[in-house]
């Protein structure tokens, strides 16, 4: 998934211009409220496991990522977003 842009402590952040590739990692208990949208389907996980494993199988499948929402504190050194809550539009 390709990011655009960040708020961390209330500036904004290119982050097509981050050295390592943006990734969001899950709080440390995993849980969390995590969305699929495509179509008309809406699919809530609570853990990030399965909501990984489910849009790896969607994508492997065909769909194509629209957009990519998450809530969390950024990480600069390493470039994550540590969500209890994402969601993930697809095509």
């Amino acid at each position: 998934m390709t990011f655009l842009s960040t708020a961390s402590r209330g500036k904004v952040i290119d982050l097509t211009t981050v050295d390592a590739a943006p990734r969001i990692i899950p709080r440390e208990n995993a849980a969390g409220v995590y969305r699929i949208v495509q179509s008309d389907t809406v699919q809530l996980h609570t853990d990030f496991a399965d909501f990984t494993a489910d849009l790896d199988a969607r994508l492997q499948d065909g769909a194509l990522v629209k957009q990519v929402t998450a809530s969390g504190p950024y990480d600069d050194a390493s470039a994550t977003i540590t969500a209890g809550r994402a969601t993930v539009l697809l095509e």
